[in-house]
């Protein structure tokens, strides 16, 4: 008896739209698409698919490459895509100053090819990327994109915005508030084929949860939350899952929980080469003597390389934003000192 045939491949736009309910036959059909006229669309599919499994170097390297190539044609939906996940990527990796900007041209690329839910979602997800420097804005970005998904019956996105609606609630003391939209997002029907926002989303709950009613909801959040630690290799997941179980158990499995995460998010800590944005791609050849191509994380011309740095040297620091006060990235380095188990983001893609 011979093997079934492997199904054809689908094509690009079915592979996006099965991204995540079948990411495998997504996978294939995106490596079916690859050296064919089709293949910075395919890459941009590779790179959302690599992301999700946590492969981020290569995520960034599929992605960076698959913008440089789209940008030398029309503006269309692939490269909006892309700069989404690129600057959700940024964003991973506490380069907000970077994701606001990239963020921003999705924006004005949705709204230029007139694309309604890539704008909601660009939108959405810059008000994310806002929340702690700009609340009034980024709420008044986000409220907006909830009622574009509502009116697309997109209930996808609008499980997303309340997931981070109940976050903007949390920040301000609204605790029923916050509580409410998480019980809407939780509604949503295919939450098993999202992790991260069903991670997110039940960390929520064990901070919102009300006093003085049942503890069953609470136990059953507890237990899932464990359970996709367990199924997942993301990094990120597991780290999001270690901080809310943690705060909840024992000592000695907090420890392990959260020796276990530091672990898997030391794996993603290289020594950055990039001038622009920082990055440790692989592209940036820092002891070659002749110029470097384009980092693959910032698609930005890298200039040639100076002399190594002692190891023992002061390092000079990035330069400032016109605005201190106001600045992402100084508002994201500033939460990072105090983090805790409610110092999470949610964006649209990252959530998936």
């Amino acid at each position: 008896m011979t093997d079934a045939p492997a199904p054809p491949p689908l094509t690009l736009a079915q592979a996006w739209n099965e991204r995540d309910t079948d990411p495998a036959r997504a996978r294939q059909s995106a490596r079916a698409h690859l050296n064919t006229p089709a293949h910075a669309q395919a890459s941009v599919l590779l790179g959302y698919l690599d992301w999700r499994a946590g492969q981020l170097p290569q995520a960034t390297e599929d992605i960076s490459a698959a913008i440089g190539t789209l940008r030398l044609g029309e503006p269309s939906v692939w490269l909006g895509r892309g700069l989404n996940i690129l600057a959700a990527l940024q964003s991973t990796v506490n380069r907000a100053d970077r994701a606001v900007e990239l963020y921003e041209e999705q924006v004005s690329l949705a709204r230029h090819i007139n694309d309604a839910e890539l704008t909601a979602t660009a939108l959405h997800d810059l008000a994310v990327e806002l929340r702690r420097s700009d609340p009034q804005r980024a709420r008044a970005h986000i409220t907006e994109a909830l009622g574009t998904f509502r009116g697309l019956n997109y209930t996808f996105g609008v499980a997303i915005a309340h997931a981070n609606l109940a976050e903007f609630d949390l920040d301000e003391g609204d605790l029923p508030s916050a509580y409410r939209h998480v019980q809407q997002a939780l509604r949503y029907p295919h939450l098993d084929q999202h992790p991260h926002l069903e991670a997110s989303l039940l960390t929520t709950l064990l901070l919102v949860h009300p006093p003085g009613t049942s503890d069953a909801e609470r136990r059953r959040a507890q237990r899932r939350l464990r359970q996709l630690h367990g199924d997942s290799r993301n990094p990120e997941l597991r780290a999001t899952v270690a901080l809310a179980v943690a705060a909840h158990t024992d000592p000695q499995t907090a420890s392990t929980l959260l020796s276990d995460a530091l672990r898997d998010l030391t794996s993603w800590v290289t020594t950055p080469c990039c001038p622009t944005c920082t990055s440790s791609s692989a592209a940036c050849a820092t002891n070659s003597a002749t110029p470097p191509p384009p980092c693959t994380t910032c698609a930005r011309p890298s200039p040639t390389p100076a002399a190594p740095t002692p190891p023992n040297a002061a390092r000079p620091s990035r330069p400032s934003r016109s605005s201190p006060a106001s600045s992402p990235c100084r508002t994201r380095r500033e939460r990072n000192a105090s983090a805790t188990p409610n110092s999470r983001r949610t964006c649209r893609n990252c959530a998936p």
